[in-house]
């Protein structure tokens, strides 16, 4: 165990470039007991935490913070460095970047192809994982291919995407061979069996794939982009042991955000993603009795827990308020839905918002001020 003194000088490094995931993760951090650094652009948000201990300025490209980053990883600062979005993350493992592979969190060299959406259903399917059936389109002729095999509707996916970009459903015949004929096809497709169901959401955090800490919710007014409303959920026995399965597999070493889908029909339950890699909802785990802090502390000291967590725990807990509505990304869904009275709400809502984002005074103001330029900005 490193002792509590050794423990607050260990520094954990953060890493991104255009999205703000990480804006939450040096409370955690600290919560956990260590120093908390980010290397990201000025105009990055996630600078702006009143926990960080010190913003490293990447420059506005990704070659500048590559390099940045190679520099500080090599300068053994660092007790652990985490990246906190997924274009680095590919471009990392599809370049490949030989000097920074090692920080993928995939310690299992030949699964870190999971990172792209056709390896993680085939990954899925070897591993006996419930996961939509599905087909490989990398040309247009393939399509005829993909009906046949599926059913309709179907989902077609880039197979490098992120944010919910590149996802189309096509509900009859035409709509996908007409895409397919005016797809580039710089990257094939994946396509899948289209599931009417809810989203459930899952951040988990393993080491050396072990699982140490899990959280589930349910996505509310779902979209094909992230999501901003959720409702969070007592843990589910089925959802652990599939992520138990996937991490022992594939090593995971840090955070993932997993996507599953329960069938409306029948409550089955389809592991869709697992990007590995943290979001801006860890944060929110400790109002439901995950304890994320903790397990980051086991995380970074290599210890390994006995009985993994997969109990139905949390309805052991008072939990007053399950629903939650991200500040301040639910604000802009609202205000370019043509709904600002509601944005207005979102912004008035103690027990959904407020409550979530007050203990970070530096960031919330931050926060404010961009939405009030966004507000100012969709009236004048």
């Amino acid at each position: 165990m490193i002792s509590e003194q050794n423990q607050m000088q260990s520094r954990i490094l953060l890493v991104a470039g255009a999205w703000d995931n990480l804006a939450e993760m040096p409370y955690l951090i600290r919560q956990s007991g260590y120093y908390a650094d980010i290397l990201c652009p000025k105009d990055n948000i996630s600078r702006h935490s009143s926990f960080l201990n010190q913003w490293i300025d990447s420059g506005n490209s990704w070659a500048s913070l590559i390099k940045i980053l190679i520099e500080l990883d090599q300068s053994a600062v660092y007790s652990h460095i985490l990246i906190g979005e997924d274009p680095l993350l590919w471009q990392i493992y599809d370049e490949p970047i030989k000097d920074l592979t090692h920080l993928l969190p995939i310690r299992e060299p030949k699964a870190r192809s999971m990172i792209g959406k056709i390896h993680f259903a085939q990954l899925c399917l070897d591993l006996d994982i419930a996961s939509p059936k599905f087909s490989i389109i990398e040309s247009p002729e393939h399509a005829k291919t993909a009906l046949m095999q599926l059913d309709l509707p179907m989902v077609t996916k880039v197979n490098y995407s992120s944010a919910g970009q590149g996802v189309r459903i096509h509900r009859d015949r035409t709509s996908l061979l007409e895409y397919v004929a005016q797809y580039e096809f710089t990257q094939p497709l994946l396509a899948q069996n289209f599931i009417e169901g809810e989203t459930l959401s899952v951040e988990a955090l393993f080491s050396n794939g072990q699982l140490l800490e899990y959280i589930c919710s349910v996505d509310i007014d779902p979209t094909l982009g992230p999501s901003t409303k959720r409702r969070y959920m007592p843990r589910i026995s089925e959802i652990g042991s599939m992520l138990k399965r996937l991490g022992e597999f594939t090593k995971l070493h840090g955070f993932a955000n997993v996507t599953i889908l329960r069938e409306v029909s029948s409550g089955a339950l389809y592991l869709i993603e697992a990007d590995p890699r943290p979001n801006k909802w860890v944060h929110y785990a400790h109002w439901f009795g995950a304890n994320f802090a903790e397990a980051f502390r086991l995380f970074m000291n290599n210890d390994q827990l006995s009985n993994p967590p997969h109990l139905n725990y949390l309805a052991e807990n008072i939990v007053t308020h399950w629903n939650i509505e991200h500040f301040d990304t639910h604000f802009l869904k609202l205000l370019r839905a043509d709904k600002p009275l509601n944005a207005v709400i979102h912004l008035l809502d103690f027990d959904n918002t407020l409550r979530y984002v007050l203990h970070d005074p530096s960031l919330l103001r931050e926060k404010t001020l961009r939405l009030r330029k966004q507000f100012n900005d969709n009236f004048d």
